[in-house]
């Protein structure tokens, strides 16, 4: 790789400026200036071996010219050769080296006889020469006749030619890598802005959709609450029309059972104390409910009136109804005393419509059953009772409620039996007696079994009072509840209207998007299926095409065999066949024209075929050297910490010797004291034990400062190393890095290459059909 540069003529090597050579060229005077003798001695062949060994990539000859100058010295021609090779990497511009690239920087230089140096050979690494290379071919030409001319002989007009092709393979191959990198970076940068412009958006279009899914859940939990809520309030509303319909059904009752007092002496509130009168109150309030299914029997008050067995119905069990026939004295007895109405015993035996009808609506009256407005229609015909029916409407339902065993007709009231009047009236006065079973009436202060029943009663209707209570309380807390739950769906819903813009504008943006997505994917539908169409359209077109030009052809046939035939005159004759051997010699000059541009362009490929068989060789080779200077390093490496710890065991044994030697003297020297001490007792015995106490306060202070040294040293050195390998560290990533960007650059070439055999290939094939073409149309 290297040569001499001989002859007074300039060289191409001379021209380009090495900043390496300069600097090897100062340090070389100095060490030739610093030389003692001028005599030059053969070096031996062991000292060689060991200069190669540790610089196997620079030339022989300048490690025997470095050792002649040096003195047949191993260690001066070793530092000034590592003294080299650092002045030309910080000549470099400070860069980090590699020992292939150390020893291709010493390469450059040749020792001469006077200890100078003289640039020989650039690398392809030096940014000066790169700057200095030509650029057209013609340049190129120029340099080699330039180098042609300059060279003394042949052996020297080859080595510069190697060197010249050399040069133009790597500056070749790095501009070639320079625009595949460039490209390649283009084409990232372009990848990467969209890839990042693709994440926002993507990004965006999830946060929306977080978003929107957030509040869509939001909205369905809100709505199933509010469905809830609303299943609630019907619930709570039907509650409380119940509730309503029977208080003001029960408020109607009392108010019935207070305006429509037609006995005197049957409720006297002066008679009954307060708690009385409520629980009176509370009674009517519940005794539509109660004696529809608890009716009491005559026989319950009066034992001696049951003439026959009867089933008495428990007040818990809701048994068939069935109540004792009364006899005619009984009836007249009980209506009497309720102030019903004055009957006699001839009024039973001669029974009329009229006795029968006031009777049934006085009772209905004093039942609440009939309004006593109504009481002038008891006295009209039958006509009139069929057209008014009141009365019979009461009777049948108060007949159905009672469970009367007899199914109350009208003819009971227009032709009544004396028998079904008298069993219809005694179940209507026993429900009477159950009813208004209250001890303001007389007829009960001589039935102290009427107050007892009483007190039942008023003990069964003490747990629905309470009821009543709870449920109001009930009412209440959950009004309350309501309108709490009111509140948060009216702030639900203002929630809701505070957020519906930014959801409709979400909405409108994914619709958009949307959309827009619809609409490149109908015209990529459409731009395949007009691709489609047009594919189509150019096939049939090649078809027809096809179609005509072996028509024309069979034509130009048939009519050439026509001509031919034809014999019109030898002149005429005799142009064609001029003309078609014209023709004939043209398609042949264009076939010889054709096949010599085929063969150029197969020269072409061969040659870069050539130039790829060669890159690819020098890519091995660089692999290779590669792969050796990794290996050299990691032996340096190895090496130095070897050297490292070899001097630092030597420091320690030379301090550890010095240690050794002081204690050994301050031995002596406290054994003279002792000595001293024994031999006279008694004059000098407290002189020496204070100069004692003192020397060992010194020599504690003195090792306790070496021991905070020694410590201080051990820091800084752990800290250095620490440091260091940080750094070797670095080193080996940023190799790692070099590394796989040469892989990089390695794959993108060999893609390169591919791309280009494939680019050939298609330009063969191409004027393959070029000249088929032309020679068939020319046929």
């Amino acid at each position: 790789m290297s040569a001499a540069v001989c002859g007074s003529k300039r060289s191409f090597f001379e021209d380009i400026p090495s900043p390496p050579s300069a600097s090897s060229s100062k340090k070389l005077r100095r060490c030739s200036s610093s030389s003692p003798s001028s005599v030059r001695l053969s070096p031996s062949p062991s000292a060689l071996n060991h200069l190669q060994s540790i610089f196997p990539h620079m030339d022989p000859q300048l490690l025997e010219q470095a050792l002649l100058e040096c003195g047949n010295d191993i260690d001066t021609a070793i530092k000034k050769l590592e003294d080299l090779c650092l002045g030309a990497a910080e000549a470099r511009g400070g860069k980090t080296c590699t020992v292939e690239e150390l020893g291709t920087t010493a390469e450059q230089g040749i020792l001469t006889n006077n200890g100078e140096a003289a640039a020989a050979a650039v690398t392809i690494q030096n940014p000066s020469a790169s700057e200095n290379m030509p650029a057209d071919g013609a340049e190129w030409v120029d340099l080699f006749v330039r180098e042609m001319m300059s060279a003394t002989s042949v052996d020297d007009a080859k080595s510069h030619v190697s060197k010249l092709l050399a040069v133009l393979e790597n500056s070749i191959s790095k501009r070639v890598a320079e625009e595949t990198a460039q490209n390649f970076q283009k084409e990232n940068l372009m990848l990467k802005e969209q890839i990042g412009a693709m994440i926002q958006e993507n990004t965006v279009l999830k946060r929306a959709v977080a978003i929107q899914h957030e509040r869509q859940k939001e909205y369905q939990d809100k709505n199933q609450e509010l469905e809830h809520l609303k299943q609630l309030v019907t619930q709570y509303q039907e509650q409380m029309r119940t509730l309503e319909v029977n208080n003001y059904a029960l408020m109607m009752h009392l108010r019935q059972a207070q305006e429509s007092n037609s006995i005197p002496g049957r409720f006297n509130p002066d008679d009954v104390s307060g708690s009385v009168r409520e629980q009176e109150i509370v009674l009517t309030h519940r005794l539509v409910h109660l004696f529809l299914f608890c009716p009491l029997t005559l026989t319950d008050i009066y034992p001696s009136l049951s003439r026959q067995p009867t089933t008495r119905i428990r007040t818990q069990e809701m048994s068939s109804f069935d109540y004792p026939i009364l006899s005619r004295s009984d009836i007249i007895s009980i209506l009497a005393e309720s102030q019903i109405a004055a009957v006699t015993d001839n009024d039973f035996k001669n029974i009329k419509p009229d006795f029968v009808s006031n009777l049934y609506t006085r009772l209905l009256i004093y039942l609440d059953a009939l309004n006593e407005e109504d009481q002038g229609q008891v006295e009209f015909s039958a006509l009139e009772q069929i057209e008014n029916p009141d009365l019979l409407i009461g009777l049948r339902e108060v007949m159905a409620s009672l469970n009367c065993p007899m199914q109350f007709n009208l003819r009971d009231l227009i032709k009544p039996d004396p028998r079904r009047t008298e069993h219809f009236l005694s179940g209507i006065l026993n429900f009477c007696l159950y009813k208004y079973a209250l001890p303001g009436l007389k007829i009960f202060q001589s039935f102290p079994a009427l107050h007892a029943l009483r007190e039942t009663k008023m003990n069964l209707l003490r747990p629905i009072v309470e009821e009543l209570a709870l449920l109001d309380d009930q009412r209440k807390e959950w009004e309350a509840k309501i309108s709490q739950l009111n509140e948060e769906i009216a702030g639900y819903s203002e929630a809701r209207e505070r957020e519906l813009p930014l959801v409709q504008e979400i909405e409108s943006k994914v619709k958009e998007l949307r959309e827009m997505i619809a609409g490149l994917n109908s015209n990529q539908m459409s731009l395949r299926t007009s691709f489609r169409n047009l594919k189509e359209k150019t096939g049939q077109m090649d078809e027809k095409i096809s179609k005509a030009e072996f028509d024309l052809v069979q034509s130009v046939q048939e009519n050439a065999n026509l001509r031919s035939k034809i014999v019109q005159s030898p002149d005429k004759l005799q142009r064609a066949l001029e003309e078609k051997k014209l023709a004939r010699d043209e398609t042949k000059y264009a076939e010889r024209l054709a096949m010599q541009s085929f063969q150029e362009k197969t020269a072409t490929v061969e040659v870069y075929s050539k130039a790829l068989k060669k890159m690819s060789k020098h890519f091995a080779l660089m692999q290779a050297i590669h792969e050796q200077v990794n290996s050299a390093k990691s032996v340096e490496k190895e090496c130095k910490g070897l050297k490292a710890k070899l001097s630092d065991d030597v420091v320690l044994d030379k301090s550890l010797e010095a240690k050794l030697i002081e204690r050994q003297g301050k031995g002596r020297f406290l054994f003279q004291l002792c000595c001293i001490i024994v031999l006279k007792p008694f004059s000098f015995i407290i002189l020496p034990v204070g100069q004692l106490e003192e020397h060992k306060r010194q020599l504690q202070k003195e090792r306790d400062l070496k021991f905070v040294e020694s410590t201080k040293h051990l820091n800084s050195v752990k800290s250095e190393m620490l440091s260091k390998r940080c750094e070797l560290e670095a080193r080996q990533k940023k190799v790692e890095d070099v590394v796989a960007e040469v892989d990089s650059i390695t794959l993108k070439t060999s893609m390169v290459r591919e791309s280009g055999a494939a680019k050939v290939q298609q330009l063969i094939s191409k004027c393959e059909e070029i000249v088929k073409q032309v020679l068939y149309r020319l046929c």
